[in-house]
């Protein structure tokens, strides 16, 4: 077998691990998403994509059922989308500046 093939493989079988959203995010809890926001976005998706999931379930169940939620720990997909802080900062990370702003406000930016 090929090393190319090898890579393929081992790609394959971790391609979950590889992801950013889909890792856990081990400082979130389930008290910083906010709930408003994931009975809206079941409301919207099943008016508009047709997603068939009762948006009268509980925040953790939905989460469970949008694959947010791995070992019953939140992922980063779910702090991303459903996160309640409106929180902005920069941060100095290794030499590096690090600006961070709500993933809602980053879709909206234009420039």
């Amino acid at each position: 077998m090929s090393k190319d093939e090898y890579e393929r493989i081992i790609l394959e079988k971790h391609k979950d691990k590889l992801y950013f959203d889909s890792q856990i995010c081990k400082e979130a809890t389930f008290g910083d998403i906010d709930n408003i926001k994931v009975k809206r976005f079941l409301e919207r998706s099943n008016f508009e994509r047709r997603l068939e999931i009762n948006s009268n379930i509980t925040p953790k169940e939905a989460l469970g059922k949008l694959n947010l939620i791995e070992q019953d720990k939140l992922t980063n997909g779910a702090i991303l989308l459903f996160i309640t802080s409106n929180e902005e900062g920069e941060e100095l990370i290794k030499d590096k500046k690090i600006k961070y702003i709500p993933a809602w406000k980053w879709l909206l930016d234009t420039e």
